[in-house]
């Protein structure tokens, strides 16, 4: 039998869980601006989400070459501003800096 301290553990447990899935989906298969605009919100509230740019970083071919040049630089500033480690999107911001320039 489940105590109640159990069961709320197990609801904050699926709701994280959901937390996660969701922002990973949204990572990869969300337009560029939407994954931007995302970044964006978490940086400009502080918020983390470790599944959320861990993913964005997969995705980061994809978005700098499907994106618009806003839409990366305002990812980029969220990962610079949460202080998340992002190497493929640095890579690739640097490596097509005339061209987001």
């Amino acid at each position: 039998k489940m105590n109640l301290k159990h069961a709320h553990g197990a609801r904050k447990f699926v709701t994280l869980s959901t937390r996660d899935q969701t922002s990973r989906f949204l990572a990869r298969n969300g337009e560029p601006q939407e994954v931007a605009n995302s970044a964006w919100a978490f940086a400009k509230y502080q918020v983390q989400s470790p599944t959320f740019f861990a993913e964005l970083d997969v995705q980061a071919e994809r978005l700098v070459r499907d994106g618009k040049p806003q839409e990366i630089a305002n990812a980029a500033w969220a990962c610079a501003t949460l202080e998340v480690q992002a190497p493929n999107l640095f890579a690739l911001v640097e490596r097509n800096a005339k061209w987001l320039g």
